[in-house]
């Protein structure tokens, strides 16, 4: 079923420190782009497929393009019911959260700010979301919507280089902080006092299903990236497993499987196991390469980023 998108409005222009961050965000080696660069934007399109069976013996449907356009689609996470998925797009040099709909197939625009907004995360009481708001001043901070797009509120003031992100439970927040090397924190949202527990970390911050862990990509050494869990009592490391050849994008299936993509193929990762199995081969019918992963509460639909490959 073909998308429908909402109509274009007036957005200012984009500046070179908002490029910036999205390609670093993006993983790109060229962030420190400059605004001669700026119209080569990564060409990025949600897919979602659906799936029976169980993520250990799954039936893949096709995947479909459903963000079907030029630009940047990124970053989506459904919605607690299922009905859909939040996702961030660029649009007339803007940067915002938009939603699209399981049943139909139509995209609306949630947030329409004059800032650019990115890496939406559910709240732990499933009534909103936080973004990383691009601040006037050139730093991120912390915004909390509710799901209707009105009426935000800056979760952390005094806390900025805020980019990815999930929350821990209702009073502690998870951030991947814009740093030289990155930094992975633990905020207390009522005081604002964080706390570093990891250095040189990918971009990818997720819970662990059933479990007080959290698990990140450990990159500080180049050549053996490694997936980390954290035990978010004790704040010790509990296991780690390796990625996929510098991948860092990766998401969990409900019974703890890992799940990371490398080309047009995906992969997992059992529990309590080291090696990676090919789930799909879609490496003939996609048009690049599979990178952030998310799947539904009921288990049926995965939606994924594929970075399109273009010619020049």
């Amino acid at each position: 079923m073909a998308s429908r998108w909402p109509g274009k409005r007036p957005a200012p222009a984009v500046t070179a420190a908002i490029l910036s961050c999205l390609l670093a965000a993006c993983g790109r080696d060229d962030a420190g782009a400059t605004p001669a660069s700026m119209e080569a934007m990564p060409e990025m399109d949600i897919f979602l497929v659906e799936f029976s069976g169980g993520i250990s013996d799954p039936t893949f449907g096709e995947p479909r393009n459903v963000t079907r356009r030029p630009g940047y689609d990124n970053q989506p996470i459904f919605l607690p019911d299922g009905s859909g998925f939040l996702f961030t797009s660029f649009v007339d040099d803007q940067a915002d959260t938009y939603r699209f709909q399981l049943a139909d197939g139509s995209i609306q625009r949630v947030t329409a700010s004059t800032a650019g907004e990115w890496a939406p995360a559910l709240t732990p009481d499933g009534a909103g979301f936080t973004i990383s708001r691009d601040e006037p001043e050139g730093f991120q901070r912390l915004w909390r919507f509710p799901m209707d797009g009105r009426s935000p509120k800056v979760v952390l003031r005094d806390v900025t280089g805020a980019g990815y992100h999930t929350w821990v439970d209702d009073g502690t927040v998870a951030l991947y902080m814009l740093a030289d090397p990155p930094v992975l924190a633990l905020v207390d949202v009522a005081s604002e006092s964080r706390r570093i527990v990891a250095s040189n970390v990918g971009r990818c911050v997720q819970p662990v299903p059933g479990s007080r862990e959290l698990a990140y990509v450990d990159k500080s050494d180049p050549e053996n990236w490694r997936i980390t869990y954290l035990d978010l009592d004790s704040l010790t490391v509990n296991r780690t497993v390796p990625t996929l050849p510098g991948r860092e994008d990766f998401a969990f299936a409900a019974d703890g499987s890992i799940l990371m993509g490398e080309g047009g193929r995906l992969y997992r990762n059992a529990p309590d196991q080291s090696a990676w199995e090919v789930l799909a081969d879609w490496e003939a019918s996609l048009p690049g390469g599979i990178s952030r992963i998310a799947v539904s509460p009921s288990g049926r639909h995965m939606a994924f980023v594929v970075w399109e490959e273009t010619d020049g």
